[in-house]
């Protein structure tokens, strides 16, 4: 009996390096025009450069003719930060039936807040604030009033923060008209705010609101593959006294987001109250529809960011007229599969006939 052996070679040339990026391998461009040569220039990504990138924008490069321009993606959100400190009430009472106390704000080198706890319920009054480095009768230095309120019957929430321009007085004092009495002032605490702005830019659009039961439902459609952060509701003017928890769930169902917005306009004993907040901050969305569900049934590392940059200008967006595609750079068997499963297939057929060969003369 004779064998015989069949042997396939294949030989897979390794991959070449991937190119580096170029102008010609991208499908869209966009124009920077700087603002101002001399510092730090940024732009705001908008609806169109995230229909065409990638949802981490990690596709994106800037050039300077055909050099890459170095960059970095920095997210930015409204908001607020403050980090609070204890504070002493000294000489608590009632002057002419109004109550008046110290507070000694300790170790803060600089504040705009201060909070005050209070007991009392239903209460609007006018807290006035003067600033002192000593104790006692002498030159006191106006820090103007804010007003303070408790809409518990109304379930429109309360306020007991007092807003001061930045100051580093070591004593407050404190003047309330008649509605909050001594025994009522509970304690103090002093901080300084610091705010984060942030340029934002509208997204999708929304349908007309519908009414469900007790709740008011409104369909949000967005670009697929835009980041949603904040949610900015628009309110009639004649709308107010109003506070209304809601909830935000993305196309698969899925809560993602809740808060409330709110709008009081008192005036009560000649004080007029007036505090608004029609936004909600959701984190990161990345949906094509949203529904928020609005409750009616109460009230209820080595990038610096530089805080002088110039916004620089996007010009319309633009197919890429020199795109011509990145050179394919995968293996040989990768790229043409079908010939690899005819070549196994060819081999198959050949030792299979050798076999059968092989079998009749062996007999």
């Amino acid at each position: 009996m004779r064998s015989t052996l069949v042997a396939l070679l294949l030989v897979a040339a390794s991959a070449p390096t991937a190119p580096e990026p170029a102008v010609p391998y991208f499908t869209n461009v966009r124009d920077v025009q700087v603002s101002q040569p001399d510092r730090q220039n940024y732009l705001t990504v908008d609806e169109d450069i995230w229909g065409h990138a990638r949802p981490d924008l990690a596709d994106l490069r800037l050039y300077d003719g055909e050099a890459q321009v170095q960059y970095v993606i920095s997210e930015q959100q409204g908001g607020v930060s403050t980090e609070e400190q204890e504070a002493k009430i000294l000489n608590l009472g009632s002057v002419s039936g109004h109550t008046e106390f110290d507070i000694d704000v300790g170790k803060i080198t600089e504040y705009d807040r201060v909070r005050l706890r209070l007991e009392g319920k239903d209460f609007v009054v006018t807290a006035s604030t003067a600033g002192a480095n000593t104790l006692g009768p002498g030159p006191a230095t106006g820090l103007g009033s804010s007003p303070l309120y408790d809409f518990t019957r109304e379930a429109l929430g309360s306020n007991s923060t007092l807003k001061l321009p930045p100051s580093s007085f070591r004593y407050l004092h404190v003047r309330m008209s008649a509605g909050v009495r001594p025994p009522q002032a509970k304690g103090a605490t002093v901080s300084n705010l610091r705010e984060q702005r942030a340029n934002w830019i509208n997204v999708g659009a929304c349908a007309v609101p519908e009414q469900r039961d007790r709740a008011t439902v409104i369909y949000c459609d967005l670009p697929e593959k835009v980041s949603l952060n904040r949610i900015l509701f628009q309110v009639d003017s004649s709308q107010v006294n109003f506070r209304r928890a809601l909830s935000v769930f993305d196309a698969k169902g899925l809560r993602v987001g809740a808060g409330e917005i709110t709008r009081v306009r008192i005036n009560r004993a000649g004080t007029l109250v007036t505090s608004e907040d029609l936004a909600v901050s959701i984190f990161g969305v990345h949906t094509p529809r949203i529904t928020v569900t609005v409750d009616n049934g109460d009230y209820a590392k080595f990038f610096h960011l530089d805080e002088s940059a110039a916004k620089a200008q996007l010009g319309p967006g633009a197919h890429n007229d020199a795109y011509m595609g990145r050179p394919d750079t995968r293996p040989w068997s990768d790229r043409h599969p079908a010939l690899l499963w005819v070549a196994m297939l060819l081999v198959i057929a050949v030792l299979a006939a050798v076999a059968i060969r092989g079998l009749a003369q062996a007999t």
